[in-house]
């Protein structure tokens, strides 16, 4: 993961939303409406994917500087804090290396 990065999952969980309310709405105006409910599943499941990456790879990069006993990067810290895996305090513990994983 790089600095520039941060998962902000109530923005995709919005923008999830905004799509399967959108791909609803063309289905039923363009008279399809049987795929209208199946575009809005796909929409979420879509959205629901992505989180579930996110959040993978927010624990394999923890995961990996825990096996390396090295303090994790900014990135991970700000990630991790995003998702409510670590507090505050643990999250500022990570930033400042005294916490290792």
């Amino acid at each position: 993961m790089t600095d520039n990065v941060s998962a902000r999952p109530d923005d995709m969980r919005t923008y999830g939303g905004v799509v399967s309310v959108a791909s609803a709405d063309i289905a039923s105006a363009a008279g399809e409406s049987h795929l209208a409910a199946a575009s809005e599943q796909v929409a979420g499941s879509k959205t629901a994917l992505s989180l579930a990456v996110l959040d993978a790879a927010v624990k394999a990069a923890i995961t990996r500087a825990a096996e390396q006993s090295e303090p994790v990067g900014p990135s991970v810290v700000n990630a991790a804090a995003t998702y409510e895996n670590a507090d505050e305090s643990s999250a500022s513990r990570l930033r400042e290396g005294e916490l290792r994983l």
